[in-house]
């Protein structure tokens, strides 16, 4: 069942910090569209453009996008392979495309798998 390997990549959806608010954040804060709260250091780097790479929002979007485009590009290498409809395997990975491009949006292009069948990370 192809099913579980396009709703894995949906699930970082609702990951990438509590139901997707960071994405929202680097995008509304520094654009004068969201308040700042002024006791949140990892806001505040974010509104004088001065992120580093230890900030929290930045750090935990980034993993979810990583994991995002793993898991879209893991749909899009495996189901070809299964014996189903070909409409139905056509759009699971036409959505599992569409997933890999909107996570792409705040992060890394990455054109392939990052671990193996076993899990174990590959180079």
């Amino acid at each position: 069942m192809p099913w579980p390997a396009v709703n894995a990549a949906y699930s970082i959806t609702n990951e990438i910090g509590q139901e997707g608010r960071n994405l929202i954040i680097m995008g509304d804060i520094p654009s004068d569209d969201m308040n700042l709260l002024a006791n949140n250091n990892d806001r505040i780097q974010i509104w004088n453009f001065q992120t580093v790479p230890t900030n929290g929002i930045v750090a935990q979007t980034t993993a979810g996008v990583y994991e995002g485009v793993n898991r879209a590009n893991a749909a899009i290498n495996r189901i070809p392979a299964i014996n189903m409809d070909e409409n139905l395997k056509n759009r699971l990975v036409g959505e599992a495309k569409f997933l890999r491009a909107f996570y792409y949006l705040p992060g890394p292009l990455v054109r392939r798998r990052a671990v193996d069948a076993n899990g174990n990370r590959v180079a």
